[in-house]
């Protein structure tokens, strides 16, 4: 807001490259800002997995040196 009343000082030619930036430059803001999209994107609890993912991936443990392999 403050750059857009900063336009109005400039010469007329910058004025039109300063509104076009601007324009440029809030577009780019919404992309970012969360809560100009739909809140219900903000508020969901779906998670897609990747199919190789199963509970038993999720729950075995991490193996360490002391962890005995199939291999031994």
């Amino acid at each position: 807001d403050a750059l857009e009343t900063r336009c109005a000082d400039l010469p007329l030619e910058q004025q039109a490259a300063a509104t076009a930036w601007l324009e440029w430059a809030r577009q780019q803001a919404d992309l970012l800002d969360p809560l100009r999209k739909e809140l219900s994107e903000l508020t969901s609890l779906t998670v897609e997995l990747p199919e190789w993912f199963t509970e038993d991936s999720y729950n075995r443990p991490n193996p360490d040196w002391w962890t005995k392999t199939d291999s031994e």
